[in-house]
């Protein structure tokens, strides 16, 4: 049998699947030798050749079951060649049914397989003659009946045994004959509650590939240990942690952690996380408390649309609409926002951005020596080492203004250099954390321009004196003149 495409021919002397050697024990593999003998241009083919095996389920067209297995740099002896071809774990491939194999070839190293045709029927071995019987063995339990005895069954799979099986027949443990439907002595497949059916389990259960369980469903908690652990009492609750929400009675709330929520009873909306974080609260709604014993400060009734976030954060009792941030932040009055302890806000490294601000106020905001921001105040209460500040228009005339684009917005603007600033006088600078220079402060400038206005004042009553002096002297010398020439313009104006 011949194939013949373009200038390629290949004729084929032996297919057989290696399924057993002989002499030779090893294991069956899903590879088989091909021989064939390959003509090239009408001469046999001789040199290194590269052939394409793939596996379809028609002699044309049809689907393909296997391949492209490629091997490369096949010596061809006088047309004649071997390949080893291997699909592989291939469930389809040689199930039974005609296969037929479709060969690609081409120059080794070349870039274009050509396919020759026709394909060519993958023909049995007489071994795997053999193994085609062994399809008889899948009837075996509808054709075989009383021809396996009990003592040749040495073990079997329950959900293997769909039928009855008499108790005597079976020697374990478990007499299934003296177990009858609706006992409570063993756990039922069902969907019905069976009602006194304790079970206890030692040791470690494993579910390898499969789903325990699609649904679990409890009553209204689950133990462990002795203790709730998970509960949804109340109306559509989640409550996880020993303790938590254990008086609840409430609504939409979400209480996890050890004792958290243990005192709500009618409280709704309510989310508490952490340690007895709101532990105090009974009937406030609304509330968000996340930290360890972020809480209301006493056992109350507690309040509404409160929001604390941090270890032992905390409003009073009562409290409603306020926000306190931070480890220990306490909020202690209705519609306050606190961030850090104290009632101040702390400013950290990096920005704080404010999206909208209040309309105008008349209090000025500074920073003090510990970065939080406090009321402007120039109280002597404040101040210890007093020196007087002679500074003024020495220093104005050093400072020199200058022009510039911000690195952030790109906004044109005037200003001072800090750097220069600082040359010129330290106490007009800013420095930051790293005491590096970080701004001027602009507002000092003020004392030397009054500085500056005090100098200038005095230059101005100074030269006025020395005008007024002058001015006298200078009518002397008019009347001595005068009269010596009494028709000058200038004696005209003194008669």
């Amino acid at each position: 049998m011949k194939a013949t495409s373009s200038s390629l021919t290949i004729g084929f002397c032996l297919l057989s699947i290696v399924a057993w050697l002989p002499n030779i024990a090893s294991g069956q593999t899903t590879g088989f030798t091909y021989q064939g003998k390959l003509t090239d241009t009408g001469l046999p083919g001789n040199g290194l050749y590269d052939f394409q095996f793939k596996l379809f389920d028609a002699v044309s067209g049809g689907a393909q079951q296997g391949g492209p297995v490629s091997v490369n740099a096949v010596q061809v002896t006088t047309g004649i060649f071997t390949a080893q071809i291997d699909f592989g774990a291939c469930p389809t491939c040689f199930n039974g049914a005609a296969r037929f194999l479709e060969i690609g070839v081409r120059l080794n190293g070349s870039l274009t397989f050509i396919t020759l045709n026709p394909r060519q029927q993958v023909t049995a071995n007489p071994y795997a003659i053999r193994s085609l019987n062994s399809a008889t063995a899948d009837g075996l339990s509808i054709t075989c009946v009383g021809c396996i005895s009990s003592n040749q069954i040495q073990s079997i799979q329950g959900s293997q045994v769909t039928g009855n099986i008499a108790g005597s027949q079976i020697s374990g443990l478990i007499p299934v004959a003296s177990v009858p439907a609706g006992s409570v002595n063993y756990i039922q497949n069902g969907e019905s509650q069976q009602p006194s059916s304790n079970f206890h389990i030692s040791g470690n259960g494993i579910v390898d590939g499969f789903l325990l369980a699609d649904i679990i469903n409890a009553v209204s908690q689950y133990n462990l240990g002795g203790s709730r652990i998970l509960s949804n009492a109340g109306t559509r609750n989640l409550i996880a942690g020993a303790t938590a929400g254990s008086s609840n009675f409430g609504s939409f709330n979400a209480f996890f952690g050890y004792a958290a929520g243990q005192g709500n009873t009618t409280g709704n909306n309510n989310s508490f996380i952490g340690e007895s974080a709101g532990f105090n609260n009974r009937t406030g709604s609304y509330n968000t408390f996340i930290g360890f014993r972020a809480d209301f400060q006493l056992l109350s009734s507690g309040g509404d649309n409160n929001t604390l976030v941090g270890a032992l954060a905390s409003v009073p009792a009562g409290v409603s609409n306020s926000t306190a941030l931070g480890s220990g932040a306490q909020a202690t009055s209705s519609h306050t926002v606190v961030l850090g302890t104290d009632q101040e806000v702390v400013i950290v490294p990096g920005k704080l951005e404010i999206d909208t601000l209040g309309t105008a106020g008349s209090q000025q905001l500074c920073l003090n020596a510990s970065n939080r921001i406090a009321p402007c105040s120039s109280s002597l209460r404040y101040k210890t080492d007093l020196r007087p500040f002679s500074g003024g228009l020495s220093l104005i005339n050093r400072l020199q203004p200058i022009s510039f684009t911000w690195k952030d917005g790109g906004m044109r603007d005037l200003g001072l250099a800090a750097e220069d600033v600082a040359k010129i006088e330290p106490l007009l600078i800013v420095r930051n954390a790293r005491g590096e220079i970080e701004g001027v402060k602009y507002d000092r400038i003020n004392m030397a321009l009054i500085n500056a206005m005090k100098e200038q004042q005095s230059q101005i009553e100074e030269q006025r004196e020395r005008i007024g002096n002058l001015e006298h002297q200078l009518e002397g010398f008019k009347r001595l003149v005068c009269k010596d020439h009494p028709k000058g313009d200038a004696c005209k104006m003194m008669r």
